[in-house]
């Protein structure tokens, strides 16, 4: 069983803190920031006539997104698979999902589930695993609340070169729901037509990203993702065709 209570802290309260003055009046406490909303990725590997199970605790009525945003093949190759997202409260024997909604679903980046959940214990459970193969990855993500990143709007230009048989990643926020437009403007080197694209969301501890989508992407390719506010990445990777490093600019337009 896997539980959560913290994650990803997005606050929008200030930490204050009274001065003293000439007058007698006594010293205020200072403030303690509200959480306005806590991220959690859960992740796992099928296993053959496992029900990938993941408990959590509300502690108070919020509005709750869980998204299944990744799963993949175990070399991270997106499936496109679609499967039953369960989201319920836990049965008396500790790893059954008793459901209080299911939605049938590919991977994506935006929240397949969204609810106004009171202070409870939730679980989250995937059914329906029958074409996903043995061994293949998922990655969950539920958020607590409404997140608000502290960005606005923009583009980011980023370049980096990717060694043969590697990959690199960079990561991206949204401040609000919205859409990302991330192109592959160029790959350095004449004689390679393409280079592998992904577009995830970041893991727990910031490193890397759990693949979403995956293309083979030419000089120029573009693609357009509906995303959830939050915190994404793009991944640059080889597609199994490079022989040496290979130098690339990419760029990301996100809301």
């Amino acid at each position: 069983m896997k539980r959560f209570f913290a994650g990803i802290l997005l606050f929008t309260g200030v930490l204050s803190l009274s001065g003293c003055d000439s007058s007698s009046d006594p010293p205020t406490t200072p403030t303690t920031p509200v959480a306005t909303s806590l991220t959690q990725v859960m992740t796992g590997t099928i296993a053959a006539g496992v029900t990938p199970f993941h408990s959590f605790t509300v502690p108070s009525a919020a509005p709750l997104h869980v998204m299944l945003g990744s799963l993949t093949a175990a070399n991270e190759v997106p499936l496109g698979t679609t499967v039953t997202l369960v989201f319920g409260v836990t049965a008396t024997d500790g790893v059954t999902c008793q459901p209080l909604t299911k939605v049938q679903t590919v991977a994506g980046l935006k929240a397949q589930i969204n609810v106004l959940a009171s202070a409870s214990e939730y679980c989250l459970a995937l059914e329906n695993l029958g074409s996903v193969p043995v061994g293949s990855l998922y990655a969950l993500r539920v958020i607590y609340g409404t997140p608000s990143e502290d960005t606005t709007a923009g583009v980011i230009e980023y370049s980096s070169s990717v060694l043969a048989g590697g990959s690199t990643a960079r990561s991206f926020p949204a401040a609000v729901d919205g859409t990302a437009f991330v192109q592959l403007v160029d790959i350095l080197k004449p004689g390679v037509s393409s280079l592998g694209m992904a577009v995830g969301f970041q893991r727990n501890d910031g490193s890397g990203c759990h693949i979403s989508v995956a293309f083979n992407a030419t000089r120029g390719f573009q693609a357009s993702l509906p995303i959830d506010a939050g915190k994404y990445c793009v991944k640059i990777f080889d597609p199994g065709t490079l022989t040496e490093t290979v130098g690339f600019s990419v760029k990301i337009v996100h809301p």
